[in-house]
């Protein structure tokens, strides 16, 4: 929020940034007041609706995943577009049944009927998926789920016929609708039968389902749908018989954004949970903004007795679990921190690659590889949240401090590492953008699931959506083990030769700083230039720049007084710069020495 007796000043923001944390006051929903110091916002409150799975809801599960298991391992051995279109003919399907009956019988229907015709390309899904927006991706990856008109794998035609069968079944006894119906919407409107009640999917076929389930038994007219497909007219038009007249509002992903419905409305169902959480907190935000008057009540719907229930179920519980962790660190973090947290998180979270690799390695593994995505994610919103704290401590110069580091830096340790390692590099191919390489078999034994024979990319637009393409970046498997292996060489007295650096030796650490209370708030990477002359610079351009140049080793022989007095710089600039950011919210930590050694 902005001060408004500053709003005069906010032309000056460009010449004079420091006023920043004199304009800025933090404030949160679970705090905001009127002029009269009533609570603007009452609250919200997330009930979760674990819906029991029937007999035939089993059948059709292990059906589906041994479907999936098919397709994924057809997919591994193709190439180009056609493992691209597996991928996501597989990925669609396994988001739909965890949506609805209704929305998996449909999908299967058309694929069915496109293998019996032979029509279209096996590689139906077109590559501008990966530039999606993505409120559009679940209406999408419906329209394009019928796949081309090719098997995938041998018998695939006979396996949809069965599992059509079973999905027909389902449909005849769907105990999530039952619940849906009876232990949600009409417990609702016993209490109220004039409540409102939104209601969300990430499908049009289960939007059409409930539709009709909804009307059949409340009566016509009662339900207003929006969705991707609609103009913007269209969807005011929806939404006003909403909120005049009707009872129950079903909207897609697509659809939602940019709906405000708090003045009319404070009860949500999510039928179905988004893979993404991001998505979710942003679907709450329909109606837990400005202007609700009411408690605004959510509930989420799930199926934790299939595969992928499960996982989501897992995902979403340690998510809870450790949100609500981090809003109870101090009175900064409490309650009104939880959805903040949860959309960093969020945004960090590869969930998609998590639940695909449920069906390859089994439930426990993944569980793990949940706990390892949300330590970094955890990690990461730790940081974002520092920033908050860095706002009242803000120093229009501090940016020229930061050392400068880009996607070319880390390209070139790449390069480096496979150089020492022995992982062969082929010249780059589509404008410089992917390459190929031979990794040897020392390293493929610390990769599961990887080739002898990869094409990578260090670009994160041009690498998405393409399933044979890897992306190195600090997430990916194989940087981690680089950085893992760069930490464990010893260089028994050699040292780097890189010209072009001045100075006469180079110091690197890291500095920390803590709250009053003991909690780590902000760490910063140094290097530091010395000279022999008592002269210094810290994280200068020329290092950045240096970092770019492939090294060579070397041997020096050295003065150890000079080495001395040379580490003694280092030390007192060091002490400099960890009180020049110090305030009264940081106070010094620690300090790490990296490494150091001769320039010149």
């Amino acid at each position: 929020m902005i001060r408004p007796d500053l709003k005069d000043e906010l032309h000056l923001l460009r010449l004079n940034p420091e006023i920043l944390r004199d304009m800025i006051i933090r404030n949160r929903k679970d705090r905001v007041t009127d002029a009269e110091g009533n609570l603007i916002f009452k609250g919200k409150k997330t009930h979760a609706v674990k819906v029991p799975v029937s007999r035939e809801a089993k059948e059709f599960d292990k059906e589906l995943q041994e479907y999936l298991r098919r397709g994924e391992l057809a997919g591994a051995s193709a190439a180009g577009r056609q493992r691209f279109a597996i991928g996501f003919v597989m990925n669609a399907y396994r988001k739909l049944a965890a949506s609805s009956a209704a929305a998996i019988h449909q999908a299967l229907r058309r694929r069915h009927e496109r293998l019996l015709r032979r029509d279209g390309e096996a590689t139906s899904a077109p590559e501008e998926f990966a530039e999606l927006d993505a409120r559009y991706q679940g209406e999408f990856e419906e329209l394009c789920a019928g796949g081309g008109g090719t098997e995938f794998f041998a018998g695939e035609l006979a396996l949809l016929e069965e599992m059509i069968a079973k999905a027909k079944r389902l449909l005849d006894h769907d105990a999530k609708l039952r619940a849906f119906i009876e232990q949600m919407v009409s417990l609702i409107h016993a209490r109220d039968a004039a409540q409102k009640i939104l209601i969300f999917t990430e499908y049009r076929a289960t939007q059409d389902y409930l539709k009709t389930a909804l009307e059949k038994e409340f009566g016509d007219g009662c339900v207003a749908l929006i969705h991707g497909g609609q103009s913007l007219e269209e969807r005011r038009a929806a939404i006003q018989r909403f909120e005049e007249s009707g009872r129950f509002l079903i909207s897609t992903e697509a659809g939602g954004e940019g709906i405000n419905l708090q003045r009319s409305c404070h009860i949500m169902v999510n039928y179905d949970l988004p893979w993404n959480p991001m998505r979710l907190v942003q679907r709450i935000g329909r109606l837990y903004r400005y202007g609700q008057k009411k408690p605004v009540l959510v509930f989420n719907m799930h199926s934790p007795e299939t595969l992928d229930g499960s996982i989501v179920d897992l995902l979403y519980e340690r998510l809870e679990t450790v949100v609500r962790d981090m809003a109870a660190v101090s009175s900064e973090f409490r309650a009104g921190l939880e959805d903040e947290i949860l959309g960093q998180m969020a945004e960090l979270l590869d969930v998609e690659e998590i639940l695909q690799s449920a069906n390859k390695v089994g439930i426990q593994r993944t569980k793990e590889e949940i706990e390892e995505a949300l330590r970094r994610a955890r990690e990461a919103a730790e940081l974002q949240q520092d920033l908050f704290q860095y706002v009242s401590g803000y120093d229009r110069d501090e940016v020229r401090e930061e050392l400068t580091m880009t996607r070319q830096h880390l390209q070139a340790f790449v390069e480096g590492m496979f150089r020492r390692l022995g992982v062969r590099m082929s010249p780059a191919t589509h404008g410089g953008l992917q390459r190929e390489i031979d990794l040897p078999e020392a390293l493929l034994a610390e990769l599961p699931g990887w080739r002898a024979r990869e094409r990578i990319t260090f670009d994160r637009a041009w690498g998405a959506g393409r399933s044979n393409v890897r992306v190195l970046d600090l997430d990916s498997p194989l940087v981690r083990l680089l950085l893992a292996k760069a930490k464990e060489l010893r260089f028994d007295g050699l040292f780097a030769q890189v010209a072009g650096l001045p100075g006469d030796a180079l110091g690197v650490a890291v500095l920390r700083w803590q709250n009053a209370q003991g909690l780590r708030m902000r760490q910063e990477f140094f290097a530091l230039q010395l000279y022999a002359d008592g002269r210094s610079e810290c994280n200068g351009a020329a290092f950045s720049r240096w970092l770019l140049v492939p090294a060579q080793d070397g041997a020096r022989a050295h003065d150890r007084e000079q080495a001395k007095e040379l580490f003694g710089q280092a030390l007192q600039a060091s002490d400099r710069r960890l009180a020049e950011v110090s305030s009264r919210d940081l106070h010094p930590e620690s300090r790490q020495w990296l490494a150091a050694g001769w320039l010149g």
